[in-house]
């Protein structure tokens, strides 16, 4: 039961995690979202992933929560600006900007802090009833 007790801390843990590292993903977009290196490559959008982790116990396989997987790059084209005044314009006058949109990103940022907000709230909410069960058996 000390298993199961506390698993729904452990997936609002990681639920709370993963939130966070999928905010900072996103705010490295924002940030970057005019950035191009040296070499005339524009700043690629980068996007977290996931998968679900399952425990086995006597019942079957069930949700323990989220875990991070990896960051990757957004295959999305790069946007072609007309500008021939840049160092980084093609011989007809185009350079390459970055795949980040920002209304995309603000989208993703509002989505991202609803779901750490939902995560946190079950947390807490988990941790009252916990303890309000060991009050009453006292």
């Amino acid at each position: 039961m000390s298993g199961g007790l506390f698993r729904v801390l452990n997936i609002s843990g990681s639920g709370l995690t993963a939130e966070a590292k999928r905010m900072e993903v996103i705010s490295h977009n924002i940030a970057n979202a005019n950035t191009i290196a040296e070499d005339g490559t524009p700043y690629s959008r980068k996007y977290a992933t996931f998968r679900d982790v399952y425990e086995t116990t006597s019942n079957g396989r069930v949700g323990a929560g989220i875990k991070h997987v990896s960051v990757r790059n957004d295959d999305t084209p790069f946007a072609r600006v007309y500008d021939p005044e840049s160092p980084y314009s093609d011989e007809e006058g185009y350079m390459l900007m970055p795949n980040v949109n920002i209304m995309t990103e603000m989208t993703e940022l509002l989505i991202t802090n609803r779901s750490y907000s939902s995560n946190a709230t079950a947390f807490d909410t988990s941790k009252d009833l916990y303890k309000k069960a060991l009050e009453l058996s006292k």
